[in-house]
């Protein structure tokens, strides 16, 4: 279509220069001459008027085909994104149900949050949200509809992971705190002992000079082992019934339907 106008306008400016030129240099020999050469002018201003506007209408022709290649281009960058996402949280929600199955096996159920600081990531990012509208005339509803549902749950799990790590590291400066300060206290009342023991005041029985060392690695043992192994007891419950929640509501959907709509997209934008 662009062709068609930039070769008919060209046509055109050669009409023009040929009427103009002929128009002053042409003897008024008849009365049509006469008339022409009154017209011509005229004439040469509307098909000059004319010849712009299809200029223009050309230029725009080719910035919307523009316009329309870049957008494909970026709907091709998009659906190659999300699928790449949708399928990541499978296999993150995958391994996830999997050590889920050997901890139910060794602990028993409802012993443990299903989704906690150990999880892999899920969701990282949320193409599918942020660009969903775009895909709305491209994709079935049903299938729409699929996709939109196993995002919703992955995105409710990445959260679960994410609070639970958040807890995690709270929970981790917690007992680091609470081991210094223990240890601190220990090493207070072991320098007394020793001082009172150089004194002559009686001690406590068992703490010598030479075996203040020992003591403290062995209390220090104790402390870790106390708080530095991992522990649930600071676990909300709305974390547990959430992280159960999205487990439960995430459909795999790269191997059905909606998933090879979806996949067919990065081809067809690509193509």
């Amino acid at each position: 279509m662009r062709w068609f106008l930039s070769g008919t306008a060209a046509v055109l400016l050669v009409v023009i220069s040929a009427l103009s030129y002929f128009a002053y240099t042409a003897q008024p020999s008849s009365q049509f001459l006469t008339v022409f050469q009154v017209l011509a002018p005229s004439l040469a201003t509307i098909l000059t008027a004319v010849v712009a506007l299809m200029i223009y209408a050309s230029q725009q022709a080719t910035q919307r085909l523009w316009l329309d290649a870049k957008q494909e281009d970026e709907k091709a960058r998009l659906a190659s994104t999300i699928y790449k996402e949708i399928k990541s949280a499978e296999n993150a929600i995958e391994k996830i149900r999997a050590k889920n199955v050997e901890k139910i096996q060794q602990y028993g159920p409802n012993s443990f949050s299903l989704i906690n600081e150990t999880a892999p990531p899920i969701l990282p990012y949320e193409s599918w949200t942020k660009n969903k509208h775009l895909f709305v005339g491209a994709l079935s509803s049903e299938h729409f509809d699929t996709i939109d549902q196993s995002f919703e749950a992955a995105i409710q799990a990445e959260d679960c992971r994410a609070w639970a790590l958040d807890l995690f590291r709270y929970q981790a400066q917690e007992k680091a705190r609470a081991r210094v300060d223990a240890v601190n206290s220990l090493t207070k009342d072991l320098v007394v002992e020793r001082l009172r023991a150089s004194k002559g005041y009686p001690t406590v029985p068992g703490i010598l000079d030479d075996g203040i060392d020992n003591i403290k690695a062995a209390c220090e043992k104790e402390f870790y082992r106390l708080t530095g192994l991992p522990s649930e007891i600071f676990v909300p419950k709305e974390l547990f019934d959430r992280a159960e929640q999205a487990l439960e509501s995430f459909k795999p959907i790269i191997n059905t339907p909606a998933g090879q709509a979806l996949k067919q997209l990065c081809r067809i934008y690509s193509a």
